[in-house]
C-alpha cells in the first residue's frame, strides 16, 4: 500500500518538474512558437475625406477588435496595441447610409500568423452635413419683485447658425439662452451661452453652433392694472337691436416706465365697426398701447362681444292686477277685467317677460269714493309697451264694515 502511494507521489512530482522545464524553455527560447491575444482600437483613417464630401459619422462610437496571433516568441514579445494597428479607411465614401467597412491589420511581422479576429468589418452610419439658421429664444428663470415685470427682451444676434449631421438637426426644437432674474429690479445686460434642445428638452451635443454666445438685454419696469375702454360702432340692421356690449377681460396688467403708467387710467381698443348687424358679434380686439408700455401677458386675448337680437312683438292677456298702497281698514270694489297688452323689444327679453306681476293700480293718496285709475305696468329695460287695453280701471274705495 505504501509502495503504491510512493509511486503516485513520484509520478506527480515528475509531471510538475517537466511542466516547469517546458515553461522555462518557452520563456527563454526565442524561437519557441507561442500564441498571443491582442485587443486593438480601430483607428479611422482619412476622416477629412468625409468632410470634403459634406459627410460625417452619425454615431460617436468607438470600435475594438480582438485578434489571436501565433508565431516565434521573439517576434510576439514586441507586439502590442501601439505596434499593431487596426485601421478603417474612409476614402471613397461619397454618400450617406450604413456602410460596412473592412478592418485592415498592419504592423504584424513575417512569421506571425493571425489565427482569429473577432470581426474583420465595422458598420458606420454616415450622414450628410447640413447647415441651418434658427432663432434664439429666451428662458427666464425666477421672478421679479412685486410690482415689477420684464418687458420684451433684445437678443443680439437673434439667430444662430447650426452645422452638423442632417439627422441631428432634424431633432432640434429650440436654440435658447437662460437668464436668472430673481429679485432683479433693474434691466439686465448679459452675455449668455446658447443651448440647443430637442422636443423632449434634452440638450443636443456635437453640433457646430455659431456664435456660441449672444448678448441679452431684459428691461425690468413697473406694473399697473388698468381698465379697457372698448371703442366700437355697431349698427343693427332694420328689425334688430343692439342688446349689450361687453369686453373681456375688463382690465389688463401692463408694464412700463413708472412716469408713463402714472398717467394712465384706461387703455382704448382699436375701433370695431359693424354695420347692418344681424347676429351676435365676438371679435378679438387690439389694444392701443402707448410707446414704452406692454402687456404683461402678451398671449392674453381681449374679446369684444355684442349681443344682437331680433326685435319681436308680443301680445299677452291676463286678469291679474296687483294693488299697491292698500291701507288697513279700507276695501275696494272693482269689476273683473282682462288686460290685453302688446310689447316690443329684444326677442329674448320679450319671451322672458313674466306677466303674472306685470300690471297694477296704485291707491296712494286716494280717499273713499269711485275712482278711475290708470293701469300701470312693469316691463324689462329695452322693452316698449305699444298698447294696453283697457288702459284704466274703475274702482270704489270704502271703509270696511265694523
Amino acid at each position: 500500500m505504501n509502495d503504491l502511494f510512493e509511486k503516485k507521489i513520484t509520478v506527480i512530482s515528475l509531471s510538475i518538474l517537466l511542466a516547469i522545464l517546458l515553461w522555462l524553455y518557452v520563456i527563454t527560447e526565442p524561437n519557441a512558437v507561442i500564441p498571443k491575444d491582442l485587443s486593438l482600437p480601430v483607428r479611422l483613417a482619412n476622416v477629412d475625406a468625409l468632410s470634403k464630401n459634406n459627410l460625417t459619422i452619425l454615431d460617436d462610437e468607438s470600435f475594438n477588435v480582438l485578434i489571436k496571433l501565433r508565431g516565434n516568441k521573439k517576434y510576439l514579445d514586441g507586439l502590442n496595441k501601439t505596434t499593431v494597428m487596426a485601421t478603417v479607411d474612409l476614402r471613397g465614401i461619397d454618400s450617406k447610409g450604413q456602410k460596412e467597412l473592412l478592418v485592415d491589420l498592419s504592423g504584424i511581422p513575417a512569421g506571425v500568423d493571425v489565427t482569429w479576429i473577432s470581426s474583420n468589418r465595422i458598420s458606420l452610419n454616415i450622414d450628410n452635413i447640413v447647415t441651418g439658421v434658427i432663432p434664439v429664444s429666451l428662458r427666464i428663470e425666477g421672478s421679479t419683485p412685486a410690482g415689477m415685470s420684464t418687458m420684451t427682451p433684445v437678443i443680439n444676434p437673434a439667430e444662430v447658425t447650426i452645422k452638423g449631421a442632417e439627422t441631428i438637426l432634424g431633432l432640434i426644437k429650440t436654440a435658447h439662452v437662460r437668464i436668472e432674474i430673481s429679485n432683479r429690479s433693474m434691466g439686465i445686460n448679459e452675455n449668455a451661452d446658447v443651448w440647443i434642445s430637442d422636443k423632449q428638452d434634452n440638450v443636443i451635443e456635437g453640433l457646430d453652433v455659431s456664435p456660441r454666445q449672444v448678448d441679452v438685454f431684459i428691461p425690468i419696469e413697473s406694473t399697473k392694472s388698468v381698465a379697457i375702454d372698448a371703442n366700437y360702432q355697431i349698427v343693427p340692421a332694420d328689425g334688430y337691436v343692439l342688446n349689450s356690449v361687453t369686453i373681456s377681460p375688463k382690465a389688463v396688467n401692463i408694464v412700463g416706465r413708472k412716469e408713463i403708467l402714472d398717467g394712465l387710467t384706461h387703455i382704448k381698443t382699436v375701433k370695431i365697426e359693424q354695420l347692418d348687424a344681424r347676429a351676435n358679434i365676438e371679435e378679438k380686439v387690439v389694444l392701443i398701447l402707448p410707446d414704452g408700455v406692454e402687456l404683461i401677458n402678451k398671449k392674453e386675448d381681449i374679446i369684444l362681444t355684442a349681443n344682437i337680437e331680433k326685435i319681436a312683438d308680443k301680445t299677452v292677456e291676463t286678469n291679474k292686477v296687483g294693488i299697491k298702497n292698500l291701507t288697513e281698514g279700507i276695501e275696494i270694489e272693482m269689476l273683473q277685467i282682462y288686460i290685453k297688452a302688446t310689447v316690443r323689444g329684444p326677442e329674448s327679453l320679450v319671451d322672458a317677460w313674466d306677466i303674472s306681476n306685470a300690471f297694477y293700480i296704485d291707491l296712494k293718496d286716494l280717499g273713499e269714493g269711485t275712482h278711475s285709475l290708470p293701469i300701470q305696468y312693469i316691463i324689462p329695460d329695452k322693452v316698449e309697451l305699444k298698447e294696453i287695453l283697457p288702459n284704466e280701471i274703475k274702482i270704489t274705495i270704502k271703509k270696511m264694515a265694523q
